[in-house]
């Protein structure tokens, strides 16, 4: 278990220091015009239709590789979803097909991308994280749609919140996700 705590905070890690910058009100850091778009329904602990937007990158942060697909709302931010592959080696922009998701074992598998839904209680840095790959949670990630402009796709999964001691806590069920993400300005 504390393989897999040490694996979601450094997932977390990431998508915290990609996704926002030091703004003193803690909006993303997205200017301009923003043309990706989501949208999906959450069940369980959490409930409620969430829409916002998406966007894709890579890079590299002290000799690991990330790709990932980033979605949220702004003003204020109430949600994040976010779909990422971690190794050793660049990682190249997914072609169209169905991944499985999960927790990646950092071994750069093709197949596997990590997940999770982040819900905002009070702030942009306070968040109840659900995490796909723990437990019985599952999920997929379709990908109909990929150019170096604009990705698009479907997805759904269950996941898992921990708790303070790392023990599995409450679930919830993100379904009907559609999205369309543009390259990260």
């Amino acid at each position: 278990m504390k393989i897999i705590t040490n694996i979601l905070i450094l997932f977390g890690s990431f998508f915290i220091l990609s996704a926002c910058s030091s703004d003193d009100d803690g909006s993303p850091d997205i200017p301009g015009e923003h043309n990706g778009s989501v949208s999906f329904q959450v069940s369980g602990e959490v409930e409620g239709e969430y829409s916002g937007i998406a966007d894709f990158r890579a890079f590299e942060m002290s000799g690991i590789h990330t790709w990932d697909i980033t979605m949220l709302d702004q003003d204020p931010i109430t949600f994040s979803v976010s779909f990422t592959q971690v190794g050793n080696e660049p990682i190249d922009r997914p072609e169209t097909g169905t991944y499985e998701l999960g927790i990646n074992p950092g071994n750069q598998l093709d197949d596997i991308y990590m997940a999770s839904f982040e819900y905002y209680v009070d702030g942009p840095f306070q968040s109840d994280s659900y995490t796909v790959g723990i437990g019985d949670t599952t999920g997929e990630l379709e990908i109909t749609s990929s150019s170096d402009e604009r990705i698009e796709g479907n997805f759904s999964f269950t996941a898992v919140r921990l708790d303070d001691e790392g023990n599995l806590g409450e679930t919830i069920s993100v379904t009907d996700g559609e999205f369309s993400a543009v390259p990260r300005q």
